[in-house]
């Protein structure tokens, strides 16, 4: 009888941690790049106020347990990500990864947080494809919004803020 016992607390231990494992749950940070400078290229970088914007960004997300950050091939993107991955150090693997679905497919297979720098249209369409709401593409003059997908299986909580310096939504 004892034993019964025993195997029957066992079984519920490794129940639980089954459903742990199937429900494992992660957030995932999503921002458009940072303020870009107006320089007339095709590879635009950041002005100094997206510089500024950049650092703050590293400052909120250095303790959240990022373990991937995504950029796409843009060098705002990159240089957007550059203060957390130099904070991080190996703690966290910079990726890039240009489409939407290859970024979704990521973000799923990641076990742990991750952040994603991308752009105006395709933040709002990665955020759809897991699961978020479906989003207007950000405005152009807007650096501003912090996205937070809370992924849990197959749901997903979202949450939208504002970081840094707050950007006028000029034209919009």
């Amino acid at each position: 009888m004892q034993l019964d016992r025993v195997w029957s607390d066992r079984a519920t231990s490794i129940s639980s941690d089954s459903r742990r494992q199937q429900a494992r749950e992660f957030n995932n940070y999503l921002v458009r790049h940072a303020d870009k400078a107006n320089d007339g290229t095709d590879d635009t970088p950041l002005s100094p106020a997206g510089v500024e914007r950049a650092k703050t960004l590293a400052g909120m997300l250095a303790d959240k347990g990022i373990v991937v950050i995504v950029t796409s091939d843009a060098k705002r993107t990159k240089q957007t990500a550059a203060p957390l991955a130099e904070k991080l150090g190996k703690q966290a693997a910079a990726t890039v990864i240009p489409t939407v679905d290859g970024v979704a497919t990521k973000m799923r297979a990641t076990d742990g947080n991750v952040l994603v720098v991308h752009h105006s249209n395709t933040v709002p369409q990665i955020i759809a494809k897991l699961g978020g709401p479906e989003m207007p593409t950000i405005c152009d003059s807007v650096y501003d919004r912090f996205f937070t997908l809370e992924l849990a299986g197959k749901k997903a909580a979202f949450k939208e803020a504002q970081y840094g310096k707050v950007t006028p939504k000029k034209g919009c």
